[in-house]
């Protein structure tokens, strides 16, 4: 039986300052509480972390994800605004039209701005180095993950993370030998029965 998440982050936590790794997911609750549940315990973990001087990592590919999103969720939107059949956008959605310059304008300038200026002395950017690439490949192989959440699980593990923070179950779930998963939800839970 595996350890709880509370009583590994306050052995974590009496070794040294957690290390925890943002998934894309929670960047994007980060960026739109009003539309993502885990919101308001994402940002809550965002101060906590802050507050004790935790590190907290995301990997700029986790910024492009959002982006992607981003992107996708507006051009959605637009397309059923003006009367366009769902069925049929779900099947073009991967070669959709480009958004107007003043859409992708405003959509960088959310992400960029809130998450990545706003952000930036709260969060260490990574790129992936080839140790991460090569990790990437080998959960790729080894595990069902998604290939994006390879990148992203390789990312925390070989920047020494102790928690993936993600609301992805089958990422969360992975492999509690090489790092602990959690979402945003159960990480201020865990941390609020330990006084954090």
């Amino acid at each position: 039986m595996s350890q709880s998440l509370d009583s590994f982050l306050s052995a974590v936590i009496q070794q040294r300052p957690v290390r925890l790794y943002f998934d894309t997911n929670v960047i994007l609750s980060i960026l739109r509480p009003k539309r993502s549940g885990d919101a308001k315990y994402a940002t809550d973990l965002l101060d906590i972390a802050v507050g004790n001087g935790w590190d907290c990592i995301c990997s700029y590919l986790g910024f492009m994800e959002a982006l992607d999103i981003e992107q996708e969720n507006m051009w959605f939107r637009n397309r059923t605004r003006a009367g366009e059949d769902v069925d049929r956008l779900m099947r073009r959605r991967h070669d959709r039209d480009p958004l107007s310059p003043q859409a992708t304008g405003r959509i960088v300038n959310q992400l960029f701005e809130r998450f990545v200026t706003e952000e930036k002395d709260l969060v260490t950017w990574t790129l992936p180095s080839e140790e991460e690439w090569e990790e990437a490949i080998s959960l790729a192989i080894n595990t069902p993950i998604r290939a994006p959440d390879c990148i992203h699980a390789a990312s925390a593990i070989t920047n020494e993370c102790d928690v993936l923070v993600t609301s992805d179950r089958l990422l969360k779930d992975f492999d509690r030998n090489r790092i602990r998963g959690a979402t945003p939800r159960e990480l201020v839970a865990a941390l609020k029965l330990i006084g954090h």
